[in-house]
């Protein structure tokens, strides 16, 4: 019998592609993908609002957002990748209530709200690791507040580009403008003229529907004060996150 608290072994946890699952003990890893499903998510899905009902989403090769919906529309405050989790509100007694979004389509795994809750009573080290997870949602969307409200439209842009390349295998973003200005809250035209300066510096490259990044530490020179401390949070209380420059 393992010890609840022994971590997963190498090969074991290379198994798991959501890093927070593999982040957790090895008994708590193996509780929770037993009671997974994994689905694919088409890009632009909605996921709270579909057959499996409330549910705790773990990314593994998609990404998604979250925020509120509000007249029917959803104002992203954050994305998530196989870095984490949404819909994590069992842990903490509440119904999950974040509208939650596709990014980038691909798979993740979906665990009913009531078995989340039902784990969490019974493995407390689950329910710590949930609680700190949120610390880290809550550094992102503080980070997202403020750069809303005080960074230039290019700073603002290439911290968005800079987290979703952290959550993506290779350089190759497939986002469209009419897309990144949804999440930004910005103007189509905006967002455009924004990576046109980014294209000039040789930044970044734009296809149709897709963006490549050339130059990584360049993105994070643009994005500045912008990024960083939310994904210092998270490797403090998580684990690695990302491709930082230089790192």
């Amino acid at each position: 019998m393992y010890r609840s608290n022994e971590r997963p072994d190498r090969s074991e946890s290379a198994a798991y592609a959501n890093q927070f699952l593999a982040a957790l003990s090895r008994d708590d890893a193996r509780a929770v993908a037993a009671a997974t499903v994994r689905v694919a998510l088409g890009a632009a899905e909605p996921v709270m609002a579909d057959a499996h009902g409330p549910s705790l989403w773990l990314p593994e090769t998609a990404v998604l957002s979250f925020g509120e919906r509000i007249a029917g529309r959803l104002v992203e405050c954050g994305m998530v990748g196989r870095e984490g989790v949404l819909g994590w509100e069992p842990a903490t007694g509440m119904a999950p209530t974040t509208a939650i979004g596709v990014l980038v389509r691909g798979s993740a795994l979906v665990v009913p709200s009531d078995r989340v809750a039902a784990l969490c009573a019974e493995r407390p080290a689950l329910a710590a690791a949930l609680l700190r997870w949120r610390e880290t949602v809550i550094a992102q969307m503080r980070s997202t507040i403020a750069a809303r409200l005080q960074a230039r439209p290019e700073a603002r842009l290439a911290r968005w580009l800079c987290m979703l390349h952290d959550r993506v295998e290779g350089d190759t973003l497939d986002i469209t403008h009419l897309r990144l200005a949804a999440f930004l809250a910005s103007r189509r035209a905006g967002v455009t003229d924004s990576l046109h300066v980014l294209e000039g510096e040789r930044v970044v490259r734009c296809t149709r529907g897709k963006i490549v990044v050339r130059d990584r530490a360049a993105l994070q020179h643009v994005a500045g004060e912008c990024y960083g401390a939310a994904e210092t949070v998270y490797r403090a209380l998580v684990g690695p996150l990302g491709k930082l420059a230089g790192s």
